[in-house]
């Protein structure tokens, strides 16, 4: 039988100082470097069919894609190379998109897309810090400060005679025991390499931010985004992630969109 256990999430704005991971000294380490042979890679688009590779040999990713009205099928196939070679086919079957790897982190990206304005990745956070939390409310949280960061809230009025504070969001949720727990201390990085910094302390899945293709946001000019569950467009920041051994189901079509 699964064991729960109730945790309460709270986010702070306010957080203490610290630092983030050093880069990359540029050479592949297990399991990109491990050979594989005659292998095919299929999926009904570029995140289900980088995650049967990433789930098979246990590889954290980030990954950021646009969503196209029709996506087409992956088929891919590698005779003999490595793991890293096998993403790269993947990736480079689909026109503008490139793979890089950071401190074991593989990150598949929209070239054109990356440093664009309308990318809320790009935005920085000041500093974030969990200590031994479940991964999933890390995660969260970390969520809601993209969103609180890509649409200030409005100060709230504060009490009679008393000056304001900084805001926080607080929330409960169940969460199963074999739930990593991981330890972040983030300061001035971007939303990008944060996400990056999660999969690797996680070390358990993939993440996915799939950007649509609309107008954008009259306030922010960020694109939205769709959630891969309910198919749902939003003009705030989010993302989806999955666990190693989960297979992605096809992104369903948007039921509602909000953007204008």
């Amino acid at each position: 039988m699964q064991v729960y256990r109730f945790i309460t999430s709270v986010l702070l704005i306010s957080a203490p100082l610290t630092s983030a991971w050093p880069g990359d000294s540029g050479k592949l380490q297990p399991p990109l470097d491990a050979p594989v042979h005659d292998r095919m890679v299929v999926g009904p688009d570029l995140p289900s069919a980088l995650a049967k590779v990433a789930s098979d040999f246990k590889i954290p990713m980030v990954i950021e894609w646009i969503v196209e009205p029709k996506e087409k099928p992956i088929q891919t196939s590698l005779a003999t190379g490595k793991v890293y070679d096998l993403i790269s086919a993947v990736v480079k079957s689909q026109p503008g998109y490139a793979v890089e790897v950071t401190s074991g982190v593989v990150h598949v990206f929209n070239q054109r897309f990356v440093h664009d304005p309308q990318n809320f990745l790009n935005l920085k956070l000041i500093n974030f810090e969990r200590e031994r939390a479940p991964a999933f409310l890390v995660d969260i949280d970390l969520r809601a400060l993209a969103r609180e960061t890509a649409f200030p809230p409005a100060p709230s009025p504060p009490p009679s005679g008393l000056p304001g504070g900084p805001g926080g969001i607080g929330g409960s949720r169940l969460v199963s025991t074999d739930e990593p727990d991981i330890t972040l201390k983030l300061r001035n990085v971007t939303f990008r390499e944060a996400l990056e910094i999660l999969a690797r302390e996680a070390d358990d899945g993939i993440w996915v931010v799939s950007f649509v293709r609309t107008s954008e946001h009259p306030a922010t000019g960020f694109l939205g985004t769709r959630s891969w569950w309910g198919g749902t467009d939003s003009e705030e920041p989010g993302w989806d992630s999955f666990r190693w051994g989960h297979d992605i189901p096809p992104l369903k079509s948007s039921k509602s969109n909000i953007l204008r």
